[in-house]
């Protein structure tokens, strides 16, 4: 995508009178994701935009806005394409940027919003799940220490010092005594585990997941996937692996991709990072062929395919959300299984709002809570464990 100095100059004036249109907010973002240094220079040429007596004449205060962006939350391990990633750092993480419901938009900051003090607050979700094994015995992974936690059927099983399950199984383990075992974690719960294949799964919270203790004498590796998790897939062109959801099987060899399939939501979304899959509709076996950076939609309507940041879709894994305009009922949605809380709406507009930013996954709550006020149009107020949304009048 091209464009002249002179339209982002036009565009970022429309920005500081609050007078963007979505299309033109849409072309904002498009030119600060493909031309970001461009963006930088001309929001550094309105710094020395000041009168004689060196005050900004300008409505915005764009050395806030700048210190804003190099202050913003950055991901340590997170990594980001640089051009999506000053994207975030000079629209999304500054908090600057509000599209309502019916694509209007302004820049607004609320400094009494900003001041609030919650009378409560609530710490981030931790590792902590269960495992179920074959025999019907539930073990807390959060409460068992590292090294050998048990045998199944012939597979041991230990936590490594990181907190990591892993399965070795042995070569003669025989097929017909197979069984399968379930990690579940729960709302403010997330884990890591290395099956029996060597394949990594990271599961976000609210998630299970269930796998035959071996995939020995078989000619899939089928595992079945409710929630969300990260796979990277060993391997095996002998053996496909397949992640079944209830509404959806993804079928690969060996790869690395993300899996959100939660049934309060009404999408299930795959996104591709490296290799291949092939994602087939339950139902009428629809199927479809991803290729990196691409993401498929399932829907009452069926599959849509298309290109993102597919970064974005393991933010979580590494201890970040990142929402690219999305809806505040959605993100509230992630926050309530995060943090293990119940999120109710005082005002049904509220839901509408949305956002784009990235925020810590490991502050507490009332600090992300802050960032969503900083935009002007939302409130929150946290009773016990539930978090009631307003919207700002």
């Amino acid at each position: 995508m091209n464009v002249d100095k002179e339209r982002i100059e036009r565009l970022l004036e429309l920005f500081e009178g609050r007078e963007l249109t979505a299309d033109e907010l849409n072309e904002l973002s498009k030119i600060v994701e493909t031309q970001p240094d461009l963006i930088e220079g001309a929001i550094q040429n309105r710094l020395v935009n000041q009168d004689t007596n060196g005050r900004n004449t300008s409505s915005v205060n764009w050395e806030e806005v700048i210190d804003a962006v190099t202050t913003i939350d950055k991901p340590q391990k997170l990594i980001l394409h640089k051009a999506k990633n000053k994207a975030i750092k000079w629209i999304a993480a500054a908090s600057i940027i509000l599209i309502g419901s019916v694509g209007a938009y302004y820049y607004r900051v609320n400094t009494t919003l900003q001041r609030n003090i919650f009378a409560a607050d609530i710490t981030p979700g931790k590792n902590k799940a269960t495992l179920k094994l074959s025999s019907g015995k539930i073990i807390s992974l959060t409460d068992i220490g590292k090294g050998s936690i048990t045998e199944d059927m012939g597979v041991s099983i230990s936590k490594t010092e990181d907190g990591q399950i892993v399965y070795e199984a042995n070569e003669q383990t025989d097929k017909n005594k197979i069984q399968n075992n379930t990690i579940s974690t729960p709302s403010g719960g997330q884990w890591q585990i290395k099956l029996p294949d060597g394949t990594q799964v990271w599961l976000n919270a609210l998630s299970s997941l269930t796998y035959p203790t071996s995939f020995n004498g078989k000619n899939e590796r089928r595992i079945t996937l409710s929630g969300e998790a990260y796979f990277e897939v060993s391997k095996n062109e002998q053996q496909p692996f397949i992640v079944e959801t209830e509404k959806q099987d993804v079928k690969v060899l060996g790869t690395h991709f993300n899996v959100s399939a939660y049934a309060d939501e009404p999408l299930v979304k795959t996104t591709l990072l490296e290799g291949s899959v092939q994602v087939t509709q339950a139902g009428n076996k629809a199927t479809y062929i991803l290729k990196p950076g691409e993401q498929s939609e399932l829907s009452s309507v069926g599959i849509k395919i298309e290109e993102v940041d597919a970064e974005d879709a393991i933010a979580w894994k590494n201890g970040y959300f990142i929402f690219n305009n999305e809806r505040q009922e959605s993100i509230m949605q992630k926050i309530a299984r995060w943090y293990d809380v119940e999120v109710t709406y005082a005002d049904s507009e509220a839901k509408n709002v949305t956002y784009l930013g990235t925020v810590s996954r490991f502050e507490n709550v009332s600090q992300v809570l802050r960032k969503f006020q900083k935009t002007g149009e939302v409130r929150f107020e946290i009773d016990g464990r539930k978090i009631i949304v307003y919207k700002a009048k």
